[in-house]
């Protein structure tokens, strides 16, 4: 199933129009809600590795002020611990 974004993607699955992966970050309070209920596949998804790096010598004020945000946002440690 397709939609403009995952936001759409979502809404039509939670409508009954489709099945498809989600995301579970996005989705754990659907679940738990029963508003979306997960099926077990015979071949699961592999899992997605997410990976940042930045040079460990660059420590300009503006770098360091985002990737503190990016390691602390729980938007993004949701995602890795998940």
């Amino acid at each position: 199933m397709t939609g403009a974004n995952i936001d759409h993607k979502i809404a039509m699955q939670k409508a009954g129009l489709g099945i498809g992966w989600l995301p579970r970050p996005r989705v754990k309070e659907l679940l738990a809600s029963g508003q979306l209920i997960e099926k077990r596949v015979t071949e699961p998804r592999q899992p997605i590795s997410l990976q940042a790096a930045r040079h460990a010598d660059d420590k300009g004020k503006a770098l360091m002020w985002f990737w503190q945000r990016l390691v602390s946002d729980p938007a993004i440690t949701g995602w890795l611990e998940d």
